[in-house]
């Protein structure tokens, strides 16, 4: 007689495989029996595998109310399956229940009526309903995520007390590992910042950024990215396109790193530039500014800082231009950005606003990405706010999202310095290919490496 031998257990690599390309409508299809047995064999990399699931629970980021509870009721039957928690299910578990609570009101229209009442009283409910599952390690944190949250509608102090309390409470670094909110760990109030101190580091940085080379300039305004080497070979061959296709406005490139690391950047970037007028005879730009800012003893994450860094150029560059246009080095246009950018020019500060229910996470209600500014902005408090807190924050790990918070910070200590951009149909946006582009590049690294 044969005996049946029993179906070996499934690699916990492919179970998480099939988890992450499930995407989270398809998440009540997922064979949560495979899920908890693999992720008894590798926790960790089930761990890992649960990220894809963070955008369904924050607010305006990729969540409908309608997906909560697929997602709540897999998270609940993959913690039974296992026969006890991880906490990372209990974070995301409490909070979808926290955000699920929040949304059985008008969450989005609550929000831009900044009625905290309501949304605290709908939170501190759905918490006294089933109090352990917030008394967990995971779910602790989540309350206090999501608390911070509705207070920073309206009350700075009380929400950097709750952000607070949520990170001294996540020893297991949960708020990092799911990314979403990182901005929970550069949010603070005015006592925690030394103003006096961050101006002085602020200026310090501003009288570091120096020129390459050739000071002049060919246009009133100028778009403004700020790279360091990796992104500038990834996004660079792109933007000196635009600079040759577009003339009339300069294109400046801020790198950070000292003159040596620019040298190099810049000479391939000539290389660049004769052989796309090599090859499609349209002349080698001229409109082409390079400056470059050695990144500051006092910053933590390098990367963070190049993200940054163009606010530190606004003022140094509005002596030579009536306008800049800042924006993320990732952005592309398919439409002729000149009489945008003409238009803008005669805002003195605007960047844009995210309302609705995606602005109940205070580093969402400003987006960084595109920021115009001219000389009259210079008149404004707005600028000294917003790099000292940048400084305070690149003193800070874990600072993604640092430039957001500061601009919301910026704009609550001067109300109505900063226009909202999205009125004016900015064209240039953050398409999904890029993050092919970025990956393609390091792969590539890695194999020549």
């Amino acid at each position: 007689m044969t005996l049946l031998s029993a179906s070996p257990p499934a690699d916990p690599h492919d179970v998480f495989a099939q988890m992450r390309a499930g995407g989270v409508r398809s998440v009540g299809s997922l064979d949560t029996a495979k899920i908890a047995t693999a992720a008894a064999v590798a926790p960790d990399e089930f761990a890992q595998a649960v990220r894809f699931l963070t955008r369904s629970v924050t607010p305006g980021v990729g969540a409908t109310p309608g997906e909560l509870q697929p997602v709540i009721t897999f998270l609940a039957d993959v913690e039974d399956r296992l026969g006890t928690s991880t906490p990372h299910l209990e974070y995301l578990r409490a909070s979808a229940e926290l955000f699920q609570a929040l949304a059985v009101g008008s969450l989005g229209k609550e929000v831009d009526a900044r009625a905290t009442e309501p949304l605290l009283a709908r939170l501190e409910d759905r918490i006294d309903q089933v109090p352990e599952r917030f008394s967990t390690a995971g779910g602790a944190v989540a309350q206090d995520v999501v608390r911070g949250k509705v207070h920073s509608l309206v009350d700075r102090a009380e929400a950097a007390r709750s952000f607070r309390a949520a990170r001294e409470a996540d020893t297991e670094k949960l708020i990092r590992h799911f990314f979403v909110d990182t901005g929970v760990m550069t949010y603070a109030a005015d006592e925690e910042i030394d103003a006096g101190d961050a101006l002085a580091r602020a200026r310090a940085v501003q009288e570091s950024i120096r020129p390459y080379d050739d000071e002049s300039t060919s246009s009133t305004t100028s778009v403004v990215i700020s790279v360091e080497a990796t992104f500038y070979r990834i996004y660079a061959p792109l933007f000196l396109f635009y600079a040759q296709q577009v003339p009339t406005i300069d294109w400046t490139i801020l790198i950070c790193g000292h003159r040596g690391t620019a040298k190099e950047l810049i000479t391939d970037s000539r290389r660049y530039q004769n052989a796309l007028n090599a090859l499609n005879r349209s002349t080698k730009p001229k409109n082409v500014r390079h400056y470059y800012v050695p990144v500051p003893t006092f910053v933590r994450e390098a990367r963070t800082f190049s993200a940054c860094a163009r606010f530190f150029a606004i003022a140094p560059l509005l002596k030579k231009y009536s306008s800049v246009y800042l924006m993320d080095a990732d952005l592309a246009t398919d439409t002729d950005p000149t009489d945008f950018l003409r238009r803008i020019a005669r805002v003195p500060l605007a960047a844009p606003f995210t309302p609705g229910e995606a602005a109940l996470s205070p580093w969402r209600r400003i987006m960084a990405g595109n920021l115009p500014a001219n000389r009259t902005a210079l008149d404004s408090p707005f600028l000294d706010d917003l790099l000292i807190y940048l400084v305070h924050g690149l003193e800070l790990r874990s600072s993604w999202m640092l430039d957001q918070n500061a601009l919301v910070y910026a704009a609550e200590r001067t109300p109505g310095a900063l226009e909202d951009l999205t009125p004016h149909r900015r064209p240039f946006r953050a398409p999904a290919f890029m993050g092919t582009w970025e990956h393609n590049h390091r792969a590539a690294q890695e194999v020549q490496s």
